[in-house]
């Protein structure tokens, strides 16, 4: 698993993570990615969660 770089991750991501596997050929094929969006798209989709604290929050989302 490995994380990639500013320039190779999902637009919008704060973080992308991959698994790569490595062909008989030598190739590499990207097996799956996992992204790391912060509240990034729930302010752009102004999507909110009320707290426990009864305060309502952007919440922190995965893909």
């Amino acid at each position: 698993m490995g994380m990639k770089s500013k320039n190779e991750r999902f637009a919008g991501a704060e973080m992308t993570f991959t698994i790569e596997t490595i062909l008989k050929d030598g190739q590499a094929l990207q097996s799956g990615t996992s992204h790391y969006l912060r509240d990034n798209f729930t302010k752009a989709f102004n999507v909110k969660v009320l707290g426990s604290d009864n305060k309502m929050y952007n919440p922190f989302g995965t893909s």
